[in-house]
């Protein structure tokens, strides 16, 4: 939801039609959404950075150390992935978090948008 569309719904009158028009299609487009969790890289941040490897070190703890994910960590590492960490191994990596993404759509007929509009349980969708 558009923090425009949030403020209007927190500040204006639930009695005005555009605002309960907009907010209906916000949360029909939520609930017609597929969702993944995935690395997002922070964009204030676009410096590729390096870490050097310590003893006891695993992608998990270096990534919570440096802020970013272990997948950026592995995609950063691709060609050496399948082997275990050395010490003293220079690992690159760009600031990123985990976080909630759009990763496809429900099939939108009237069924599915009746169902997923008056709250009812949502089909799974099968993935590709």
């Amino acid at each position: 939801m558009g923090r425009s569309l949030y403020d209007a719904i927190r500040f204006q009158s639930i009695d005005s039609p555009e605002l309960n028009i907009r907010a209906a299609i916000a949360y029909l487009f939520t609930r017609m959404a597929l969702f993944d969790t995935k690395s997002i890289f922070d964009d204030s941040e676009m410096a590729v950075r390096t870490v050097v490897v310590v003893h006891g070190d695993s992608l998990d703890r270096i990534a919570r150390r440096v802020g970013t994910t272990v997948e950026v960590l592995g995609d950063f590492r691709h060609e050496v992935s399948k082997s275990p960490l050395r010490v003293g191994e220079k690992l690159r990596y760009r600031k990123a978090h985990m976080g909630k993404v759009i990763v496809g759509w429900r099939k939108w007929d009237f069924a599915t948008v009746a169902a997923g509009y008056n709250g009812g349980a949502m089909r799974p969708t099968p993935k590709s």
